[in-house]
């Protein structure tokens, strides 16, 4: 099976500790920057600027969280064509969607003082689009690896497995990625599946 190039590509080969290390260490030097950041804007009041290390950090999490389903549902149509269940479109709106909602949600927990009705709604509207559309792009992404690795109609019970490995991904990012690298060796097994390629 052929590989994509750029960040696509090189997010497939990943060997999955390293994947894992990547993930583990991107957020927690998303974590550093945010206190850097924080320290340097106020330097000797530290916990008023303590919310934008927490932001930073989020944010990062954020990214990584949704940009490897993302990837891996980029990958999957690169390499084997047109998947069932699998749209960019919509993965593309999703994503349009989570941005502002995402940002609402920041900025009403990082504003301080009391607030209205109309900005509680606003935050329970912006977290529920943030969510709907993070599930949307987990789905996909469970689905499209699942039907590349059997190359026939999916089995919900796989797609459901694999929706909750991406949904606790520093848990399930090893397996994930061991499966996807499987896909990167070609050939294909019983049920789609094979032996892990050599590291």
């Amino acid at each position: 099976m052929a590989s994509g190039n750029g960040i696509v590509g090189w997010v497939a080969r990943l060997h999955p500790l390293l994947a894992l290390l990547v993930l583990i260490g991107g957020i927690v030097l998303g974590r550093i920057a945010g206190i850097a950041a924080a320290m340097l804007i106020e330097p000797d009041a530290f916990a008023p600027a303590s919310m934008l290390s927490i932001a930073v950090g989020t944010v990062v999490m954020a990214v990584l969280f949704i940009g490897y389903p993302v990837a891996i549902g980029v990958h999957v149509l690169r390499t084997r064509g047109p998947v069932t269940g699998v749209r960019p479109a919509r993965m593309a709106v999703s994503l349009l969607v989570m941005l502002p909602a995402f940002v609402i949600a920041m900025a009403f927990f990082a504003s301080p003082g009391p607030h209205g009705t109309g900005s509680a709604i606003a935050v329970n509207v912006a977290i529920l689009a943030w969510l709907a559309g993070a599930f949307y792009i987990l789905w996909t992404a469970a689905r499209g690896l699942v039907h590349a690795e059997d190359g026939r109609a999916v089995a919900l019970n796989r797609v459901i497995g694999t929706f909750f490995m991406f949904y606790f991904l520093p848990l399930g990012i090893y397996f994930l990625q061991r499966r996807v690298r499987r896909l990167e060796a070609g050939g294909m097994g019983p049920q789609g599946l094979q032996t892990d390629p050599a590291p």
